[in-house]
C-alpha cells in the first residue's frame, strides 16, 4: 500500500527523485547501500536515472550506476543484467480519486453499511444516505480530511473515541490517511496509528472503531463511491 512521488529532475536525462509520500523522505545511496532520508544532507545521493527497456523501466543510482533489483529476493543495488527480470520495474499511478467538488458515500465491504450520523456521532447504518467531502491535505502528502456534508464538521477520532467537529482546535484529530487495499481501502487516523494496524476504522465489533485490526478482514476494508 506505499505510494511513492516520482520527481523530475531533467527530462532529456530522464533524472528523477523518489520520495515516499506520506513521510516526505527520498530514496538516497551510499556506494551499494540504500536509505530514506531527506533533502538536506547530500541531495544528489537522491538522483536516480531511469532507463526505457520494452514495456517497462530499469532504474539506476547516477552518482553509483548500480541498479535497483530484486535478484537475491530482496531490495539490492548492484550491477545488473539489463536482461535480468529482476531490474525491471513498472509505475503504476496511485494517486486517490478524489476530489473535494465531489460528494461520497463510504461504505462497508462485510455489512455494506455506510458511515452516517446518528443523532450527531458517526455510525453506520444501511439505510443512511449521508454525503461526505474528501479534503486531501496539501501540508501532509497522503493525507485527507472527512466533512460530512450537512453538518460541515470533520470527522475526528481520539484515543478510539470517534466525534464530529469543527476543524479547529485539535486539527490533528481530523488527519486520516486512506490505503489502497485490492478494490478496496483501509482508512486510518493519524492520531491513533501509534503502532502497526492501529487505527484503523472498522466495524468488527460492530460498533464503529478505530483500533487495532487484522489488514484481510472486511470489517476494515471500506468502497468510496461518489453519492447518487
Amino acid at each position: 500500500n506505499e505510494a511513492w512521488v516520482i520527481e523530475i529532475m531533467d527530462t532529456k536525462n530522464r533524472f528523477i527523485r523518489i520520495k515516499h509520500e506520506f513521510t516526505g523522505l527520498y530514496i538516497k545511496s551510499f556506494l551499494d547501500s540504500m536509505y530514506l532520508s531527506s533533502l538536506d544532507m547530500d541531495p544528489d545521493a537522491a538522483i536516480w536515472r531511469l532507463e526505457k527497456y520494452n514495456s517497462y523501466y530499469r532504474i539506476a543510482h547516477v552518482k553509483t550506476g548500480l541498479y535497483l533489483n530484486t535478484e537475491t529476493k530482496k531490495l539490492n543495488l548492484s550491477k545488473s543484467n539489463p536482461g535480468y527480470f529482476s531490474s525491471h520495474w513498472v509505475f503504476i499511478d496511485a494517486s486517490l480519486p478524489f476530489n473535494s467538488n465531489s460528494v461520497y458515500s463510504i461504505i462497508n465491504r462485510w455489512t455494506k453499511e455506510k458511515l452516517t450520523l446518528t443523532p450527531g456521532w458517526p455510525t453506520v447504518s444501511a439505510n443512511a444516505d449521508d454525503g461526505w467531502i474528501i479534503h486531501k491535505m496539501e501540508s501532509s502528502a497522503g493525507l485527507v480530511r472527512f466533512q460530512h456534508q450537512s453538518s460541515k464538521k470533520y470527522f475526528k477520532s481520539f484515543n478510539d473515541s470517534l466525534y464530529v467537529d469543527n476543524l479547529e482546535p485539535a486539527a490533528d484529530r481530523a488527519s486520516w490517511r486512506i490505503e489502497r487495499y485490492g478494490d478496496y481501502y483501509r482508512i486510518v487516523n493519524l492520531a491513533s496509528a501509534t503502532i502497526p494496524n492501529n487505527g484503523y476504522l472498522n466495524i468488527e465489533k460492530k460498533r464503529l472503531h478505530a483500533n487495532e485490526v487484522v489488514p484481510t478482514w472486511f470489517s476494515n476494508q471500506w468502497s468510496i463511491e461518489p453519492k447518487k
